[in-house]
């Protein structure tokens, strides 16, 4: 059977920043950008449900910087790192390594996710070995494309996922 690939069709994209203060060995370092938090954190959103839909990663090799000015982590260091993403008391992406969301080594393609409404100040970057290049001043990167739903949107999405009716929903 043939399957066809489709492109992924964001709409809305924020980056979003973890810096790598702590660069030992099974080092855990949290989200910190506040800003992003407001956007994308469900606990701050009581109007709205912002669902991500997909998320890529730089290293300093395609942008060197983050919006902040802390220099983004090396492709060398980049195999070091995981990242760990909580919906409430559930963890749907769980240490899953950084470079796997690196559009630039998967030609090209944004990888897609089950829309979820990530908590993103629960979630957490670990150093899986410890990183080489500037330790504790760099930080990952993060593109999160995201939708933003009512509840009532939302609770609708919900249903369909598990009524496993998610054919064509974002296409």
């Amino acid at each position: 059977m043939n399957n066809p690939i489709y492109p992924f069709r964001g709409s809305n994209f924020y980056p979003i920043e973890c810096a790598l203060v702590n660069s030992t060995a099974q080092s855990i370092n949290l989200f910190k950008d506040l800003s992003a938090n407001t956007l994308l954190n469900p606990n701050y959103n009581t109007k709205v449900k912002i669902v991500v839909r997909a998320i890529e990663v730089y290293y300093a090799e395609i942008l060197s910087t983050a919006p902040s000015g802390r220099p983004i982590i090396s492709q060398a260091d980049s195999v070091n790192i995981a990242a760990t993403f909580r919906v409430d008391n559930d963890v749907p992406i769980y240490q899953a390594p950084y470079l796997s969301w690196a559009t630039q080594l998967n030609y090209g393609i944004i990888k897609e996710i089950a829309p979820v409404s990530i908590n993103f100040e629960k979630s957490e970057v670990i150093c899986v070995a410890a990183l080489t290049d500037s330790p504790g001043n760099t930080s990952a990167l993060f593109g999160i494309w995201y939708d933003v739903l009512t509840f009532t949107q939302y609770d609708q999405l919900m249903k369909m996922m598990q009524d496993d009716k998610m054919k064509s929903i974002w296409r």
